[in-house]
């Protein structure tokens, strides 16, 4: 009698250890599955913690231009009360160094909050302020040094370079503070308040620089009352970089 194993049993056996296996995947698949779920119900809260400080945080930039504006208000407050001295050497460094350098950094944080919602334009704007404030700082070391020098009596030269300054400064300056207003103004992502305040400023800086071409406009506009007001600003600069862009993506940390 034959021992032999008939080819319905090689069948079945077959059949049996495929259906085993699928039974083996199934159950390595739900496995899988399930793992995966508990991974992404971690990942989800820390993504969405992630995209909460990006979206309402503060960069260092903000920092540097909050604390650089804070010391641009002091050293204007400084420059008030300061005697009238010309060439004196409190004058001189506040005049020429600290306000200056104060204002580039201030200028400088700004421009890393309003290129993100125009690049192009936002840098236009911070050349022009940039440039408006090197010449600014040139015409106060010439007027500094004619002040120094008064026992000279030739100044046509001085005078016509004090007056090209002047020009390039009128230029300059007051148009890069417009864009910077205009794009603070229309953001919804900032706080437009800042960009109404230098909108006044830029309307106040525009008639004492012009005042060279219309001398009747300085009744209007003294230095005093402009660096009073240019504290107020200052101080409100300080204020608008502590305030996160709302809705905005830092993507610049």
């Amino acid at each position: 009698m034959s021992s032999g194993v008939g080819p319905a049993t090689v069948s079945v056996g077959f059949l049996r250890l495929f259906l085993q296996n699928l039974a083996n995947l199934e159950v390595v698949r739900s496995n899988v599955t399930a793992s995966q779920g508990k991974t992404e119900g971690l990942e989800g809260p820390l993504d969405e913690v992630e995209r909460s400080n990006d979206l309402s945080g503060r960069s260092w930039a903000d920092v540097i231009g909050s604390v650089a504006s804070l010391v641009d208000a002091l050293a204007c407050l400084i420059f008030l009360v300061l005697p009238a001295t010309p060439a004196s050497g409190a004058r001189l460094c506040v005049l020429l160094l600290l306000d200056p350098i104060t204002c580039v950094i201030g200028y400088w944080a700004m421009y890393r909050r309003l290129m993100i919602e125009r690049p192009k334009l936002s840098e236009l704007g911070f050349y022009l302020v940039i440039c408006g404030t090197l010449f600014l700082v040139c015409q106060n070391v010439l007027e500094e040094s004619a002040a120094l020098n008064s026992s000279s009596r030739d100044y046509s030269n001085a005078t016509e370079i004090d007056i090209l300054l002047e020009l390039v400064v009128t230029l300059t300056l007051p148009f890069g503070l417009a864009i910077y207003a205009w794009l603070i103004g229309r953001s919804p992502a900032l706080r437009r308040w800042l960009g109404f305040l230098i909108g006044i400023q830029v309307v106040l800086l525009f008639i004492s620089l012009s005042s060279f071409i219309f001398p009747w406009l300085n009744d209007f506009v003294t230095s005093q009352p402009l660096n009073v007001y240019a504290i107020i600003v200052s101080l409100a600069k300080t204020a608008w970089f502590l305030w996160p862009v709302a809705g905005t993506k830092r993507a610049y940390r």
